[in-house]
Order: structure tokens, then C-alpha cells, then sequence
């Protein structure tokens, strides 16, 4: 097992539903992801909110077969120049298995709720953990949905993040 760090960027929101009478939501962003969670702060009366903000989650224990230059998996290798890192040969075929153990991992469920005594489920969506494997990518707009995929509940503009510790 290893201890990683899930970063989430939540920038906005568009098109996102209400289920108050005013029509305009009240919404908030929660991630939720093995056992953990964290929340944005709520944005009052829109429908496109903007948050601006990120999110983390620490000390998520997620299967693992060692990572590029951690030397404490790798006791048996007596020679320091030779402990498994990333510049190792064989260190890229070390990466990708662990890259295909996170594609067996839980996946990270983003949630857009109307703040209220009963927050509201106004929309979802998942991202796999084995595609947050980096240090900098640009954000992307995720569909909503609550039960039906096929029946657009608006889109949220995110990246995430799994840094390993």
C-alpha cells in the first residue's frame, strides 16, 4: 500500500439544475473518494457558479507495487546505484504496473449539491484515478448526471490530481 494526495481544481460550473422554486441553485462541489471528503464553499442564486478553489484529500492508501524513486519497496536491491527509480531500467515497466493497479482503484465521485437543511444532489461525475497520474494537466469540462448518463444534468470545469506522498 501507498499514501497518496488527491488534489481536485474546481473552477465553475454551467447549466446546472435547481430544485428550488427561485430557480436559480445555491450549489456547492463535494469530492468523495475512499472514505474521505472535502467541499468548496457554497455559491448563492446561480446557475453557473465559479469557485476557484482546491480541494484535498490526504493520506489515501491506494494498492501499489512501489513508485520511481521510492527505495524503501525495494530492500532487497543492495546497490544505491541500482534501487528502482524512475531512471532505472526497468523503472517504466514498474510505472505502468502500478498504473493498471489504479485502474482497479475506486473512482473519484465529484458532486454538485444545493445547500439547503437536505443538501440536494443536483449532479455527478466520476474520474478515474489512474488518469490524474501528473503533476500539471489543464482542466476539462466533465458532464453532470444524476441517475441516467444520457440526460445532461449540466457540466463542471475541473482537474484532478493523484500525487503520491
Amino acid at each position: 500500500m501507498a499514501n497518496f494526495t488527491l488534489r481536485l481544481h474546481v473552477y465553475q460550473a454551467k447549466d446546472i439544475p435547481t430544485t428550488n422554486p427561485v430557480g436559480l441553485a445555491s450549489a456547492y462541489v463535494q469530492v468523495l473518494f475512499y472514505g474521505k471528503s472535502a467541499k468548496t464553499k457554497h455559491v448563492k442564486w446561480s446557475n453557473s457558479p465559479t469557485w476557484d478553489t482546491t480541494l484535498t484529500l490526504s493520506k489515501i492508501e491506494l494498492p501499489c507495487l512501489g513508485w520511481p524513486g521510492n527505495t524503501d519497496l525495494d530492500e532487497e536491491e543492495e546497490d544505491d546505484d541500482k534501487k528502482y527509480n524512475h531512471k532505472h531500467e526497468g523503472g517504466r515497466e514498474k510505472w505502468e504496473e502500478n498504473y493498471n493497479m489504479l485502474r482497479f482503484a475506486k473512482r473519484i465521485e465529484v458532486q454538485v449539491l444545493e445547500k439547503g437543511q437536505n443538501p440536494k444532489l443536483l449532479g455527478r461525475c466520476y474520474i478515474a484515478p489512474e488518469e490524474c497520474l501528473h503533476t500539471q494537466d489543464d482542466p476539462d469540462w466533465h458532464e453532470l448526471y444524476l441517475g441516467n448518463p444520457e440526460q445532461d444534468e449540466g457540466r463542471i470545469y475541473l482537474c484532478a490530481q493523484m500525487l503520491h506522498e
